[in-house]
């Protein structure tokens, strides 16, 4: 039996393994609830690895997961565990099976647990996204702008944080107060279009703070241009890419937590091109897995 998920047509087992976690039930889900990702192993109730990154990640999951801050281990690590099933379905064999490929996933991995977010579009909080590099296959941690969110929030210094999007046609005026920033956007309520490549001439996000601070972000087109790669998430998800744009430079000003500075310069990283640093250097994973030299050399 084939099913077409997103206008592709992919097998059930496929089907099973994109839409990962959401298979799980609501007494499924319950039951896990308490259980270390030990336990959810021994017990089977994590995906089942259907290629040779989901196996290696699964026998690394109960070190990584000691890294989480915030997050529910079995929730991270049956995400981890769909995202590198589904690696078998955007990657030839031979990319999957390339020496670089495991450790930069696996590195991608520890990240994402340091910085307390899981992957995946159900969340929409970070992506791992192939790259290739000095002709390596390698994957990278994307933050996504609900990613930047959660972790605002969660520093307990944003109260309330609205991005949008401003399209061709629609009047939109900015100017400047001693009180700051001030922004009056006029959006239509029927027929607005579908914000695209074509039709998307800015970007901004307004915020409230604890203590009663306000302000915004706003980023022209000229400035999303400089930073489209027109490549991965910027080709995919162009739409969601402009609206990160003023969240991450708005969330410089907010109070940087650990985990929200992490954050930021892994996605500059990546926004750059640039082999993603590790977060964490300890024995936690394996060294000659995370081998710098394997990923730079």
């Amino acid at each position: 039996m084939r099913l077409c998920l997103a206008g592709c047509v992919v097998s059930r087992a496929d089907a099973r393994v994109m839409l990962g976690v959401l298979f799980f039930s609501s007494k499924e889900t319950a039951m896990t609830e308490g259980l270390s990702v030990r336990d959810m192993l021994d017990s089977r109730r994590l995906p089942v690895p259907q290629t040779q990154v989901a196996q290696r990640l699964q026998a690394k999951l109960p070190e990584i997961s000691q890294l989480l801050i915030g997050v529910d281990p079995a929730q991270f690590a049956s995400a981890c565990l769909c995202e590198a099933n589904m690696l078998r379905l955007t990657l030839s064999p031979e990319e999957i099976n390339e020496p670089a490929l495991i450790p930069s996933f696996l590195k991608a991995v520890m990240n994402a647990a340091v910085v307390g977010l899981v992957p995946g579009a159900a969340l929409g909080h970070c992506y791992f996204v192939p790259f290739r590099q000095r002709g390596k296959k390698l994957i990278q941690l994307i933050i996504g702008y609900r990613g930047f969110l959660e972790l605002g929030y969660a520093s307990g210094h944003l109260i309330q944080c609205d991005p949008q999007l401003v399209l061709t046609g629609e009047s939109c005026e900015l100017w400047h107060t001693e009180t700051g920033p001030k922004l009056n956007h006029k959006i239509p309520s029927l027929n607005r279009p579908i914000a695209d490549r074509t039709n998307i001439v800015a970007s901004y996000c307004t915020y409230r703070m604890h203590g009663g601070g306000a302000s915004l972000v706003f980023v022209t087109r000229e400035e999303i241009n400089k930073i489209d790669t027109r490549k991965n998430v910027w080709q995919d998800n162009y739409a969601a890419m402009c609206l990160k744009s003023p969240i991450r430079r708005a969330s410089k000003t907010w109070r940087l937590t650990r985990q929200l500075a992490s954050a930021v310069h892994l996605d500059e990283q990546a926004e750059r091109g640039d082999v993603q640093d590790r977060l964490v250097h300890s024995d936690v994973v394996v060294e000659d897995e995370l081998n710098v030299e394997v990923l730079e050399g």
